[in-house]
């Protein structure tokens, strides 16, 4: 998957290794590092929805800010977005 990251004149996108332990979503610079880079705790998720129905592209809200990934696959987005859901929804 890919994470957004913002520089003065566009929105580029990292690829990054991303895995879900419990209710934490790491991730990971390659599939390889045993650190990751950052966590974020699901039950603080507001909402996870994808842009739209034929991009790769969804997004996760936290309080104020909104974090943009790419999945490689529209399949893959969905498996994600539907884990995330669950997460929240305590199921």
């Amino acid at each position: 998957m890919m994470k957004s990251s913002k520089n003065i004149f566009s929105i580029q996108y990292e690829k990054r290794f991303f895995r879900i332990r419990g209710t934490i979503l790491y991730w990971y610079k390659n599939s390889d590092s045993n650190t990751a880079q950052n966590k974020m705790d699901l039950l603080e998720v507001d909402d996870v929805y994808p842009v739209s129905k034929n991009e790769k592209k969804f997004e996760l809200v936290v309080k104020d800010v909104t974090y943009k990934l790419v999945a490689e696959t529209n399949w893959e987005r969905d498996e994600w977005v539907d884990r995330i859901r669950e997460i929240i929804r305590g199921v």
